[in-house]
């Protein structure tokens, strides 16, 4: 349940971040137009860094913004990846060990009726895992 509302308080987040730095780049290139004062290219990319790289991605491509400047032509996919692969490590680091052992080797037999062990494995020993 606590796995859920992490990952609900995550999601929420993370959709905020895209949708505000969607936003901020289509704020800076009306500013642009304007001759008003810019947001700063650093805060930017660091909304990309911290969540918003889809969002940044889309605004650039959206509002044509940033689209010549090597650093975000670059440097948004890069941080894309970069949180795709950390994304994929973490969901694939939490998926549930189906050995059945943790604490060595195990011999894995057929349960039979009458059989007094609920685990499909068994140690050695002849006790079930927990």
């Amino acid at each position: 349940m606590k796995d859920m509302n992490l990952l609900h308080i995550v999601l929420i987040y993370l959709v905020i971040t895209n949708v505000v730095t969607f936003f901020m780049y289509g704020i800076d290139k009306w500013k642009a137009k304007k001759s008003k004062q810019r947001i700063r290219e650093t805060a930017l990319l660091g909304l990309a860094v911290l969540g918003g790289s889809i969002g940044a991605w889309l605004g650039m491509k959206v509002w044509h913004h940033k689209t010549l400047h090597k650093k975000f032509r670059f440097g948004v996919p890069v941080i894309i990846i970069i949180q795709l692969l950390l994304i994929g490590y973490f969901l694939i680091s939490n998926i549930p060990s189906t050995s059945c052992s943790t604490n060595g080797p195990a011999l894995h037999s057929r349960r039979t009726l009458g059989s007094k062990h609920s685990s499909p494995c068994q140690t050695f020993s002849g006790m079930s895992t927990p």
